[in-house]
């Protein structure tokens, strides 16, 4: 048994050496001139076209935890990987709003990042969404942009219904949660834009995929977690 162990490692060892995906940094094109930082992996070896996994974050691209990850996702899985920080934030350009440009509202980041992906030699015109928490936010959201080549989404402990259930659970403002979360994005100075706005209105309504879950044909695995701030958000996405 232990020497079976032995050359199991010993395969996957020899086969990492041999993976190896191509790394790209971008500055995405919006609509409104406005361009987003984008690092985009792909397989070296492959030279098919691509399905594509894009993750939007207001995070550091590799702060995500998907860096151990690219080499299975791109070179054994045969994907290419997109990484996009949210406008505002980690290199983008344009001045940060946290989801109000990412739905589909006046400004579609998420939808023109993917005319982006589609547009590119690279890709088979199929993109699906992945990751979690605000990234799981930005595939709800996404979704409700009814892009034609939005072809799946893999939200994880992530909020559908920002007002309903992040900034005013119950109709209640959660200043600890708010403040804490702006404040360590380093953009403190929108709390004032979502305590100014306690009631449900027309700047929410483009932040609540329950506006357009009967518009959402993007098939979609949710995964919550039992004691997470945002399962029961999920609970109700899955069911509508």
């Amino acid at each position: 048994m232990e020497i079976i162990k032995l050359m199991l490692n010993l395969k996957i060892r020899v086969m990492l050496i041999f993976l190896s995906y191509t790394p790209e940094f971008v500055m995405g094109p919006m609509r409104d001139g406005v361009r987003l930082a984008t690092d985009v992996y792909k397989p070296t070896f492959y030279t098919g076209r691509l399905h594509t996994i894009l993750v939007r974050t207001p995070y550091g691209r590799t702060d995500v935890g998907l860096n151990y990850l690219i080499p299975y996702i791109t070179d054994v899985k045969g994907y290419a990987l997109v990484i996009q920080s949210l406008r505002g934030f980690q290199g983008s350009e344009g001045e940060p709003s946290v989801f109000r440009t990412d739905g589909w509202g006046a400004l579609q980041d998420g939808y023109d990042a993917i005319n982006w992906i589609i547009s590119q030699s690279w890709s088979s015109g199929s993109v699906c969404g992945a990751w979690f928490s605000a990234m799981g936010i930005t595939q709800y959201l996404l979704s409700g942009t009814i892009h034609p080549a939005y072809k799946c989404a893999f939200p994880i402990v992530g909020a559908h219904s920002i007002y309903h259930y992040a900034a005013f659970y119950g109709g209640e403002f959660r200043k600890n949660l708010v403040e804490n979360w702006l404040g360590g994005l380093g953009v403190p100075h929108l709390i004032d834009s979502v305590a100014n706005h306690p009631s449900y209105d027309s700047t929410w309504a483009i932040m609540n995929h329950e506006e357009r879950s009967s518009l959402v044909n993007t098939p979609m695995l949710h995964l919550a977690g039992w004691f997470d701030i945002f399962s029961e958000s999920q609970i109700k996405a899955f069911v509508d």
